[in-house]
């Protein structure tokens, strides 16, 4: 009898522990970020806490922004719980109108910041012959 309830407990346990695991790789999965527009171009501000900048990629191609983050997991024999692992996510976002070589970004206190300036826009004054 008292083995079918430590039997019992033990299943119960080793299912909340698996659902909490499932629910760190998903909330981990997701870059909350806050953009703002003004005049001189786009201000993202990407949460990352506890990422170092040496795991993240910036990329902005065709109007598109994308930050990736690709976490490493460490190596070592001495654990006697491991439930961190490698995380790969990324977050693309459409900001038209950036100039790609004026792109600015620095990290701080657990957020990205990425400053895209506007293109600047010319006319074209065409002669008539």
């Amino acid at each position: 009898m008292f083995n079918d309830i430590f039997d019992e407990l033990n299943r119960v346990f080793n299912d909340v522990s698996n659902g909490v695991k499932e629910a760190q790789k998903r909330g981990r999965g997701f870059i909350a970020v806050d953009v703002r527009k003004d005049n001189d171009g786009y201000l993202v501000e990407a949460a990352l806490p506890g990422v170092k900048k040496e795991d993240v990629s910036i990329n902005y191609d065709q109007s598109v922004l994308t930050i990736e983050v690709k976490e490493h997991e460490v190596v070592n024999d001495s654990f006697i719980i491991k439930e961190r692992m490698d995380n790969f996510y990324k977050r693309e976002i459409d900001l038209p109108d950036a100039d790609p070589s004026q792109i600015k970004a620095k990290m701080q206190d657990g957020i990205l910041m990425i400053s895209l300036p506007f293109a600047k826009k010319t006319t074209n004054v065409i002669s008539i012959d």
